[in-house]
């Protein structure tokens, strides 16, 4: 019967439902974060710059692709020459190495 699946569903169901979502969502959420926080230090301990810094020199590097027909050309900059020492650095640091 249309409905009947409501009439069954009661307030504990919902809640227990909610619950459910929202701890995924935390852990979800933490991981992430967790995760961005390891690779922060490790960009930080190859660079030798906070991950602020590294962020602004990245940051004014731009690229752009444009697809005519079936060719996707890519246009860049040079990379600027800070930039490139901070990913040489960063290239030639072993993971898991601080």
């Amino acid at each position: 019967m249309p409905g009947e699946h409501s009439r069954r569903t009661g307030p504990a169901t919902i809640r227990s439902a909610v619950y459910h979502r929202t701890r995924d969502s935390i852990e979800a959420h933490l991981t992430i974060v967790l995760a961005a926080l390891a690779v922060s230090r490790w960009i930080e301990a190859a660079t030798g710059r906070s991950i602020r810094r590294f962020v602004r020199i990245a940051r004014r590097y731009r690229t752009i692709q444009i697809q005519a027909d079936d060719h996707i050309i890519t246009a860049a900059d040079p990379l600027p020459e800070d930039l490139r020492d901070a990913i040489d650095a960063i290239s030639s640091t072993p993971r898991g190495a601080h």
